[in-house]
């Protein structure tokens, strides 16, 4: 993956704590790529809940990590300037 600067995240994990405003039973999860110089290949997604429910530790509840599909598959391109949205996946969040 590479980003706007000259920094390239070959083989690389990068995580993003959400926290989620409303409670649903199902979720989908968009990545964009709108500020992109390039095509951004993402080779897997997973989601997963915090230990402890607690934000910003590495720790996971293992037991809750999911794979995200785009369109049946676990990897999805994004063109420059592009969007994607998942399918929906189910994974119950509460609000806050």
């Amino acid at each position: 993956m590479q980003n706007g600067s000259t920094a390239v995240f070959n083989n690389t994990t990068i995580r993003q704590t959400l926290q989620v405003s409303l409670a649903a039973q199902e979720i989908r999860i968009r990545l964009s790529n709108v500020f992109g110089p390039n095509d951004l290949k993402i080779s897997n997604a997973t989601i997963s809940l915090p230990a402890r429910h607690q934000v910003g530790i590495r720790a996971l509840q293992t037991d809750t990590l999911k794979t995200v599909f785009f369109d049946g598959s676990p990897d999805v391109d994004i063109p420059n300037g592009g969007l994607v949205v998942s399918d929906p996946i189910k994974f119950p969040v509460e609000a806050q």
